[in-house]
């Protein structure tokens, strides 16, 4: 069987990762198609199960090409990715503006239409209507901010932050946005299926509504003989540690637009002045990160061994998380989050309650941090002023200082202020030195076996895709 998945976003790296994760569960013989920016589409080079059509600039020719792609391609069914920025208007200075596909386009299929729901951000209304959940308290479309009394340093950040992620723009401050507009609801003849993922979802737990399909993303087989190849040349020897950081690579491209990459230097500077505190063997791999950094000069005397990988690839993905001790992200819904999960992994994402204040003062909400630490910021308030503001995912601002500590909600982990040594070194302290038969570390086995559990009655992509050749699930 055939089956089409479009990539809408520009830079949807995380939705692709998501997409790769449902061809691992699929039958063999499976034949996939793929539209996907040109971009989005190295996130796919070298894999053998896809067959990739990069979408251009002028929608003409992607229509052309996804007509001809359903006439004589014996498409069984359609996966879309990204279908909320379908919703946004040319308002917003971000791939809204450009994206490469119509969703009228989708309107008269004959074959089932799946929007897979990567942030759980559709629902039907009473009307049976397709619409955003979020827009009856936010209409993203129409509205602008009305607090007058916001700095001008305030601004200024929203104009550089304001951009291309779902929940950038749905949770971006919406005390600050007026509430009285209707839904905002696609106008468009589609009636798709909508598939959530779980356990980031409770399956079936709150709507039966017969259009909704709960997959399980969270069971997949990590550790194969493949990876059980790359375990030596990795240097993962019993005897060490090992750290895997994933960088969001579209918020290092953002970074790098708005000036602010110098965060992430900084970030594993940080980190690994931390882990120097530990005095233990250990691999930290990095993806999103050029290779050259392993080579820092504060590696030097450390048992720390870096390896850097810059370019997004699947395979190497898996691999580092089935040997993960400790995971580690830049984002509150990064999927790396929902496979350490599963895999049972202590997850952490990087957050930070530094700022300077509109008199150039410092402020942050922590008392204790490491001279070499402290020696850093001090480079950075001197350099990169622009990067130091509280984020929980960086570079959007927090304009409400985060909570630091356990999350469990859509995600599980560990938010740190990155420069606290009491919020780091407690972190890195409990999950690589004290063990799996310390309390804390049994008590979040138990967490993690409940948060597993909302998978229990989602299924699989193998019995998915039965569904839509007419078998019984």
């Amino acid at each position: 069987m055939n089956y089409l998945f479009i990539i809408l976003g520009f830079d949807s790296f995380y939705e692709i990762t998501i997409m790769l994760k449902m061809l691992d569960q699929m039958p063999s013989g499976s034949h996939v198609l793929v539209f996907a920016s040109e971009l989005a589409s190295t996130y796919l080079l070298g894999d053998e199960r896809v067959f990739v059509m990069p979408t251009g600039l002028e929608k003409i020719d992607n229509q052309r090409l996804f007509n001809q792609t359903i006439k004589e391609g014996d498409i069984t069914s359609v996966f879309v990715f990204d279908y909320h920025k379908t919703l946004f208007t040319q308002k917003y200075n971000h791939d809204y503006m450009i994206i490469p596909f119509e969703p009228e386009w989708l309107d008269d299929l004959e074959i089932p239409v799946c929007i897979v729901d990567c942030y759980d951000m559709f629902n039907f209304n009473e009307e049976g209507n397709l619409y955003l959940i979020t827009s009856s308290e936010f209409n993203a479309e129409d509205e602008a901010p009305i607090d007058d009394e916001r700095s001008e340093y305030d601004e200024l950040y929203d104009r550089a932050l304001l951009g291309d992620n779902p929940h950038e723009v749905l949770e971006y401050e919406k005390s600050n946005y007026r509430s009285d507009k209707p839904d905002v609801i696609v106008r468009t003849e589609i009636n798709p299926y909508i598939i959530k993922l779980c356990p980031t979802n409770q399956a079936n737990a709150l709507n039966d509504n017969e259009r909704f399909i709960y997959w399980d993303y969270g069971h997949t087989e990590f550790e194969t003989s493949e990876t059980d190849k790359m375990k030596s040349s990795l240097g993962i020897t019993p005897n060490k540690k090992n750290i895997l950081i994933n960088f969001s690579y579209q918020f290092i491209f953002k970074s790098v637009l708005n000036n602010q990459a110098p965060h992430y230097l900084r970030v594993i500077t940080s980190l690994i002045i931390y882990l120097k505190r530990l005095h233990l063997d250990i691999n930290l791999f990095i993806m999103g990160a050029d290779s050259s950094i392993s080579q820092l000069p504060i590696l030097r005397g450390t048992k720390i061994n870096l390896k850097a990988f810059r370019d997004p690839n699947y395979n190497m993905y898996k691999a580092l998380m089935s040997y993960a001790d400790v995971v580690i992200t830049d984002t509150t819904w990064h999927p790396c989050l929902i496979d350490a999960a599963a895999l049972k992994i202590p997850a952490a994402v990087i957050g930070n309650s530094m700022q300077i204040m509109p008199d150039g003062s410092c402020l942050a909400d922590f008392s204790d941090t490491d001279f070499e630490v402290f020696q850093e910021l001090e480079k950075a308030i001197q350099q990169a002023p622009q990067t130091l503001f509280p984020y929980s995912s960086y570079p959007l601002r927090d304009h409400e200082m985060p909570y630091f500590g356990y999350y469990e909600d859509k995600y599980m982990y560990y938010l740190l202020d990155i420069y606290s040594d009491e919020s780091v070194i407690a972190f890195l302290g409990q999950f690589l030195i004290k063990g799996e038969d310390d309390e804390v570390s049994s008590n979040l086995k138990e967490r993690f076996k409940e948060y597993n559990s909302r998978s229990e009655g989602a299924i699989r992509t193998d019995k998915l895709i039965y569904f839509f050749e007419g078998y019984e699930i």
